[in-house]
């Protein structure tokens, strides 16, 4: 249990640290799918209410474009515990959906620019998973970041054994080791 507890924990650590300023230093979607991986670490995070840049809108009627809150509510059905904020560049849907913690990110005219979905490893397309393990099959895959943009799909995998913790990029280019950590 105590390993079971360690294992979320370690994982859930980097994923909040990873999500704490996405927006505020992004200025193109383009940019999210990039190859250059350290520029996608720093998009991979964003504004939270926590770190002070990002403000919680309780009247959504007159804070969010029409727009916006109709494209989400046709895109993200069945969402629930939906929370938006404003960040710098539009605003940020905060929400869980079939079990999965989510962020959309709509510009300032109400466009939805990117999502990223947060999941266990065990919901990994079989095909991804299946190339992840072809090179790690004795590591773990506690958590996946799957980014979507502008038709594309980036998965950061973050994967653990006994003596590491690793994150890999992987998109139509192929896979992309892109962090490598020893536990001792």
């Amino acid at each position: 249990m105590k390993k079971i507890i360690l294992i979320f924990a370690m994982g859930l650590i980097p994923c909040v640290a990873l999500i704490n300023n996405m927006y505020a230093q992004r200025s193109d979607v383009k940019t999210l799918l990039a190859k250059d991986t350290k520029y996608l670490l720093t998009l991979i995070e964003t504004d939270t209410p926590n770190s002070g840049s990002a403000s919680v809108i309780t009247d959504k009627s007159s804070a969010i474009s029409g727009k916006a809150i109709n494209d989400f509510n046709k895109v993200f059905k069945g969402a629930t515990a939906v929370s938006w904020y404003a960040i710098k560049d539009g605003f940020l849907a905060v929400f869980t959906q079939d079990n999965n913690f989510n962020r959309a990110f709509y510009n300032k005219k109400g466009n939805l620019n990117a999502t990223i979905t947060y999941y266990d490893g065990k919901k990994l397309p079989h095909d991804i998973r299946a190339m992840v393990k072809s090179t790690y099959y004795d590591y773990d895959i506690p958590y996946v970041e799957e980014v979507h943009a502008e038709g594309k799909v980036v998965y950061i995998i973050h994967l653990e054994d006994e003596k590491s913790w690793k994150k890999l990029r992987v998109s139509e280019d192929g896979m992309e080791l892109i962090e490598d950590f020893n536990k001792n």
